[in-house]
């Protein structure tokens, strides 16, 4: 019977959720330039699907070509790519897909939340949350303002908190396994998860020697599946880049003369013809060289 009841509520939730967003979708590009006004918010994630698509595989984040690319990590790319693929590149067709799978991305975390804090907490609480996270209004607008991996990246820490709240009460090894699987794939999709799973298994390990055998294989598969993307940058850079190379920029963007709080495009690659024509000239490696020497030297 509590499953019916949950069924129900989920549905309800996640469908007033994506209906939400769906509608802010809509009001903000309906009858507008969806391509013009959603692309320069996903220039980098596009720029590299556009060149896997062209058959230059993974390159050339920005609007000219540049090279092989660790800029970001491959899965979201990726799947803009197979998007496009299919409703074509830059075309309203793909901007409207796109669009519409980060919405179901983001209403589909609620009914994750739910079940998170159902196994954290209690019912009511989890409908709470739930209800919180569908109605937040960031959550409904952040999906249709930006292409970018955060929706994904929102669905999938959750569901990597509440897959590992259920491993910790397994004795399995292939279900810890699981579990480092998982999150290597979170760290491909972003590299932000990096070090989240790694501080959860010291705390377990820690914590009992009950489970240390299960945390260091957890590890292990772990490390093992993030190997491939790492090898491939070593291959392609002859330098050890385990996820991505863009925190020299970031460090750069943040640390200057006239550093300011606030968004410059003038500066970025993206945005400025200097910047990228510099980072064509130099080649990826040796522009985050040049930036991280530039930013350390401020410091």
């Amino acid at each position: 019977m509590k499953t019916n009841s949950d069924f129900r509520f989920l549905r309800l939730t996640v469908l007033v959720a994506l209906a939400l967003r769906l509608l802010v979708a809509a009001m903000a590009y309906g009858g507008r330039d969806i391509v013009g006004i959603l692309w320069p918010r996903g220039i980098e994630p596009l720029g590299i699907a556009k060149s896997l698509l062209a058959g230059h595989g993974f390159s050339s984040p920005f609007e000219l070509p540049t090279g092989p690319t660790a800029f970001l990590t491959p899965v979201y790319p990726l799947m803009l790519a197979g998007i496009e693929k299919i409703f074509g590149v830059a075309s309203k067709s793909s901007a409207w897909a796109i669009l519409t799978t980060q919405c179901v991305f983001s209403a589909a975390t609620a009914a994750v939340v739910y079940y998170l804090a159902l196994e954290l907490f209690d019912r009511r609480i989890a409908q709470r949350a739930a209800w919180m996270w569908a109605l937040f209004p960031y959550a409904v607008i952040l999906p249709t303002n930006i292409i970018w991996e955060s929706c994904l990246s929102a669905l999938i820490m959750v569901t990597g908190l509440l897959l590992f709240a259920r491993t910790v009460r397994s004795q399995s090894l292939l279900h810890w396994a699981a579990c480092g699987a998982y999150f290597s794939f979170a760290c491909l999709v972003n590299a932000a998860f990096l070090l989240l799973l790694p501080i959860l298994l010291v705390w377990l390990f820690l914590r009992t020697s009950e489970y240390r055998r299960r945390t260091v294989s957890c590890a292990a598969v772990f490390i093992a599946c993030l190997l491939p993307w790492t090898v491939r940058n070593y291959m392609v850079f002859d330098k050890l880049i385990p996820l991505r190379d863009n925190f020299s920029l970031e460090l750069w963007i943040g640390n200057r003369d006239r550093a300011t709080t606030e968004f410059t495009p003038n500066i970025h690659p993206a945005f400025s013809m200097i910047e990228i024509l510099e980072y064509q000239r130099l080649g990826e490696i040796g522009y985050m060289s040049g930036k991280r020497e530039q930013a350390l030297n401020f410091i």
